[in-house]
């Protein structure tokens, strides 16, 4: 084997070794790696020169992309991963990097080919999904998500020694604009409550509005979690309790993402022997989505009445009906998936002529309702939405809140700059002595603090 190796320096300030080593052919190769300190390069390079010269040194492995990625799943998906980004990320793998990459040395590969590869990406059609039509080009949040997935991948490969730098540049990441979230002016979304008809899709409407919850969060939720309060109260103190979340996974998913079993509370069995996925509920979206949520009357007492329903129901299947004790449930008792709620949404909206918008958006309705009725009180609305930061609540309303501002300016001005505003002097200094007894009288306790300071002033003039 050559012993030489340099130390060079990169116009990033890190320090380059350069070394030469012969394969597993015979033939002489060139090797660079980078360095954050020169100490450290020479420290490297020292190694290198020992372990030739004694014979011992190992060739750079012939590593291929599939490899490292291989690797990069193993090693931090299953530990940093949820089923559903699991599932994600492995598509996206599958159907738009493996094909490209997956045979390539990562030798082969440099920061120049990477940036083509994610310009081609904005011209490449996206893979079909079953029933769901044709899909067109990969929009920009999908190329956003492989940019993001082999940056991490390379930044390990650095970590991990196997490259020199990271390969995936910024120049290379797509630009999102940030769109405004569509949502139903709060007199259409009474008219869609007036035109649903099934009582299931009526409560997870009211749950979606009057509770700012997720779909998966509606659908998840189980009479556990439900309190009425008082019900000859007409269900003032109503509330429910946001813990979990239905959701389909993949049961490879399930069977590689060992690490995040924890937060999979419960898989229900599937009446379909060959499926690939199950219904599982399973901890939310962050930590900040547990959280108690008060419920408007009205949505309690569609709620109440799917429980007097769901009762006589059981009685009258006995054991035909499966107990899992969830909310939105079909006829036997079984959870209703969120595909189903979102079919039977769209009927609706397209029967009473409203704007096509997702179920999601309801969110987007209840936030925006709430902010106006409580003049923009950001923390109380983030409670009930979950965000895990209230920044995301301003981000996504911020025409809300920029409308208060707005109001409070215009308040300003009739408070403080019209006639002379606050500053003027008033015209008429006189006291309404009988209006001034009456409060006196309807406030006893005040009238005594008033004669008790006047008492002091009276002791120290």
């Amino acid at each position: 084997m050559t012993r030489s190796a340099s130390i060079w320096h990169q116009y990033t300030k890190k320090a380059r070794l350069s070394y030469n080593y012969k394969d597993a052919d015979g033939v002489t190769r060139q090797k660079q790696e980078a360095w954050p300190t020169e100490e450290e390069a020479n420290k490297r390079k020292r190694e290198i020169e020992y372990l030739q010269s004694i014979g011992t040194f190992t060739p750079p492995m012939e590593t291929r992309v599939s490899k490292l990625l291989d690797d990069f799943v193993d090693i931090y998906g299953k530990a940093r991963w949820s089923c559903s980004t699991y599932n994600t990320n492995i598509g996206l793998l599958r159907n738009y990097i493996y094909p490209i990459f997956g045979d390539v040395k990562l030798k082969q590969i440099n920061a120049k080919k990477m940036d083509e590869y994610f310009i081609s990406l904005r011209i490449t059609k996206a893979v079909p999904k079953i029933g769901r039509g044709a899909p067109g080009l990969l929009s920009e949040r999908v190329i956003r998500k492989i940019h993001v997935l082999l940056k991490t991948a390379f930044k390990l490969a650095v970590q991990w020694e196997m490259i020199g730098k990271n390969l995936v540049t910024s120049t290379s990441k797509p630009r999102i604009k940030r769109k405004k979230p569509e949502a139903l002016e709060p007199s259409a979304a009474r008219k869609l409550l007036d035109q649903s008809m099934d009582i299931r899709l009526l409560a997870c409407l009211h749950l979606a509005l009057g509770c700012s919850m997720r779909v998966g969060e509606i659908t998840g939720l189980r009479w556990k979690n439900v309190c009425f309060g008082a019900v000859e109260n007409n269900f003032a103190d109503a509330k429910v309790h946001v813990e979990e979340e239905l959701q389909r996974v993949t049961n490879e998913s399930l069977e590689r993402i060992l690490d995040r079993r924890a937060d999979i509370y419960f898989a229900f069995l599937d009446y379909k022997k060959q499926s690939k996925s199950k219904l599982v509920l399973k901890a939310p979206k962050t930590e900040s989505s547990v959280r108690d949520i008060w419920v408007p009357p009205t949505a309690a007492k569609v709620l109440w009445l799917i429980k007097q329903e769901q009762d006589k129901q059981k009685k009258r299947l006995g054991d035909a009906y499966k107990e899992y004790g969830m909310v939105i449930a079909h006829g036997f008792g079984r959870p209703i998936e969120e595909t189903r709620i979102k079919a039977l949404y769209d009927e609706v909206i397209e029967r009473a002529g409203l704007k096509k918008v997702t179920f999601h958006s309801l969110r987007h309705t209840s936030t925006t309702v709430k902010l106006l009725i409580n003049q923009g009180d950001i923390k109380s609305v983030q409670g009930d939405t979950g965000h895990a930061q209230a920044k995301m609540v301003t981000d996504t309303h911020a025409e809300i809140i920029d409308e208060n501002r707005k109001q409070n300016a215009l308040k300003f001005e009739s408070g403080f700059y019209a006639d002379g505003g606050l500053t003027s002097t008033p015209e008429d200094d006189s006291v309404d002595v009988d209006k001034l007894a009456q409060i006196l009288s309807d406030n006893p306790v005040v009238a005594k603090r008033i004669k008790e300071a006047l008492q002091k002033a009276e002791k120290f003039s």
